[in-house]
Formats: structure tokens, sequence, C-alpha cells
């Protein structure tokens, strides 16, 4: 189900999956990216969700604060939220590498685990593992 649909972002919610799947596109401005993960946690919580996708393959990294703001209040919100794993779709971009590497470290510090993937598809699968079955293309 499509909750977020804006030329830099969409937000999908898995429900089967208990998965929140953002999808990010370019560089969206400071208060757009923030809007976006809030309403993300919002969805959490709403959906009782326990996966979090995120498939940053056409996106530009974000600011230094914005980083930081996600790291020490979106990670723990989300945890704290229902987030028990999360999967990060990365393009060939060192900046963007390095700002999955400190969220990495934010949410595995949770004791939630984190793994990269080439494409939704393949995170698709690992993320749900946990519920006996393999998600299809339709799921991604």
């Amino acid at each position: 189900m499509k909750l977020i649909e804006e030329p830099y972002a969409v937000v999908e919610v898995k429900q089967g999956l208990k998965t929140l799947e953002v999808t990010w596109d370019g560089h969206p401005k400071s208060e757009h990216y923030r809007d976006v993960l809030l309403r993300g946690i919002a969805f959490i919580k709403a959906y009782e969700l326990t996966h979090w996708l995120t498939d940053m393959t056409h996106s530009q990294p974000v600011g230094v604060t914005d980083r930081k703001w996600t790291e020490d209040e979106v990670v723990p919100n989300a945890f704290e939220a229902g987030i028990r794993k999360a999967a990060f779709v990365l393009p060939r971009n060192a900046f963007v590498k390095y700002y999955s590497d400190k969220l990495k470290e934010k949410f595995e510090a949770l004791d939630v685990p984190v793994k990269y993937f080439g494409s939704k598809a393949e995170a698709a699968y690992w993320m749900n593992q946990d519920y006996g079955k393999a998600a299809t293309v339709i799921d991604v």
C-alpha cells in the first residue's frame, strides 16, 4: 500500500511482510527528508511493522546535519516503534555507503540486524525469511 508518493521519495507498507519500504530519488530538501522519516515512524507504529527496507539506489547523500539527526533521532525511534530488521539497497556511491554505515552502526547497537543489498528483491528475500517464505517480485 503506497502511503507517500513524492518526486523525492515513495513510501509503501507491505502489511503481510510487516515491512516499511522507503525508496529515495535524488536529493530531497532537509524538511522533505525529515518529514518522510517522521511519517515513516508513525506508519511503523500504526501498522505494527518490524522491518524497514530503504532503497537508496537513485538517491544522493544527505547533509551532515540530517545524517546525524537520522542517527540520533530516527534510528532509536524506529526501534522503539517496533523495527527489528533493516536492509539497505545501495548504489555504488561512497558517500551513500558512508551514510549507511553510520546508520548500520546505530541499528546494530540496538541489536537490529542490518545488511546491504544490490536489489530490492535480494533485500526482501533476506528480510522475509523470518516469516518462513521468500518475498516475490510482487511483494517488493
